[in-house]
């Protein structure tokens, strides 16, 4: 039996604290402001808690979607 593994998916550079959009799942028209934390292993994006930065939370949430936000 043949297993085939996909690559892990690749994240891209984005600096603490960049301005994104984030949300769960396709169909949800929520989305939630907020500021870059990071990435973990699985792609998954993680955002400060509660509209904060990194200036004033380590607080983070993770989300499966994002996209950058439009100022």
């Amino acid at each position: 039996e043949v297993v085939i593994t996909p690559p892990p998916k690749q994240v891209p550079k984005l600096e603490v604290d960049t301005k994104v959009l984030v949300w769960d799942f396709e169909e949800d028209k929520y989305k939630i402001r907020g500021h870059f934390s990071h990435f973990n292993k699985y792609g998954s994006i993680f955002i400060f808690a509660n509209g904060t930065t990194s200036w004033s939370s380590s607080t983070t949430v993770g989300y499966r979607n994002w996209k950058l936000a439009k100022d």
